[in-house]
């Protein structure tokens, strides 16, 4: 209960703004939305839907941010662990079967091998690194909590030197691959940065400031799009890798967005009691979102439901765009409305609870956790 009471609607409000941008993105890839499919690159049409792409792509980060804040204080708690894998589970064995039975995908017992191990099998890639980390997080708070400020500080310094900036510089090879933002340690990097905010503060930046650093590394991010050349090799491209790199959760520019976004957040007062309402109940069905719209059984399918491929070269294809992920949000919410008032409430259940208490104290006495 007492976590219920922790949540703050302007965290929440960017939790569900961040998986918009999650589908935002997913409807601009050619096997998902495909709204970029086979329009010309320099087409008005094109230039808006990227826009809208580069926006979006501090998505995932923002997400690891908003956990990291909140997690840095929190006990271990394994029921959120089990409940997480469960939902996973869930939603992975539904949708196949659902896809099976309408004739979306033939039923094979690999694949339903795979579907009854997403996590591992990383079907979804975010919720595999998330899981990981949220195994991690009492550990990282032991040592996170052990430094000094000027400790911490340096810590960030050298993650984001390590994991960001390295393998963007002149004549340097990757040493530590972190496949794009995607791997534990880039969110370990990302935790670092949002327990350092939630212990010692935010800086005094002006919103309007932050802002503008959001809009300016986005429009260098769709520079490089439109005009990096990509025949470049030897030394030209090598001294140009920060820029042939921009795309990626890991990229300094994304960095530079994720954190303007998130500061901005923070600094942001909702003071109508609707409106906070509102976006408290909203905000705990993106898990839920996420896990249907992406799910690889049907998300090759959204672009087919929702005709994409017939509105993508119109005049209106921005704003089909937007009420498309309008109308995935939505939907997916309502599913996952309906998953928590019926088979949800297994997660609550008192064989779940026992079984959840008993290995959460197992792993406290094993590593003394807290």
């Amino acid at each position: 209960m007492a976590e219920k009471k922790e949540r703050q609607s302007n965290f929440e409000l960017l939790r569900i703004i961040a998986m918009l941008m999650i589908i935002t993105l997913h409807a601009t890839i050619d096997e998902k939305g495909g709204f970029l499919s086979e329009l010309p690159k320099f087409a008005l049409s094109s230039i808006a839907i990227n826009s809208l792409r580069t926006l979006s792509y501090c998505c995932t980060n923002l997400y690891v941010l908003i956990s990291g804040y909140f997690l840095v204080n929190a006990k271990f708690r394994f029921k959120k662990i089990l409940t997480l894998w469960m939902t996973v589970i869930f939603y992975s064995l539904f949708l196949y079967a659902v896809s099976v039975l309408i004739g979306w995908n033939d039923f094979s017992f690999g694949q339903l091998l795979l579907n009854c191990l997403p996590i591992i099998t990383r079907k979804y890639w975010f919720a595999s690194t998330y899981l990981l980390l949220m195994l991690v997080f009492p550990i990282l708070n032991k040592a996170i909590l052990s430094m000094t400020k000027g400790e911490l500080k340096a810590a960030i310094i050298a993650l984001t030197f390590l994991f960001c900036v390295w393998d963007r510089l002149p004549f340097t090879e990757i040493m530590l691959d972190v496949y794009g933002g995607s791997s534990l340690v880039w969110f370990v990097t990302l935790y670092f940065y949002a327990a350092y905010y939630r212990l010692y503060g935010f800086p005094k930046m002006r919103k309007f400031v932050l802002l503008l650093l959001y809009f300016l590394s986005a429009l260098t991010m769709l520079a490089t799009y439109y005009f990096y050349p990509v025949q470049l090799s030897g030394n030209p491209a090598q001294l140009l890798k920060l820029f042939a790199q921009a795309y990626s959760y890991n990229s300094p520019f994304v960095l530079i967005m994720s954190l303007s976004l998130f500061i901005i957040f923070a600094k942001t007062e909702i003071r109508s009691a609707f409106i906070n309402n509102l976006i408290l109940s909203i905000s705990p069905l993106t898990f839920g979102v996420y896990l249907i719209h992406e799910n690889d059984s049907i998300i090759k399918y959204w672009s087919e439901i929702l005709q994409t491929q017939k509105y993508r070269t119109s005049g209106f294809a921005v704003l089909y765009m937007i009420f498309c992920v309008i109308v995935i949000f939505a939907v997916c919410s309502i599913i996952e409305l309906i998953r928590r008032k019926t088979v949800g409430r297994i997660e609550k259940s008192k064989l779940i609870v026992n079984f959840s208490n008993k290995v959460e104290s197992l792993f406290i006495k094993l590593f003394k956790l807290s």
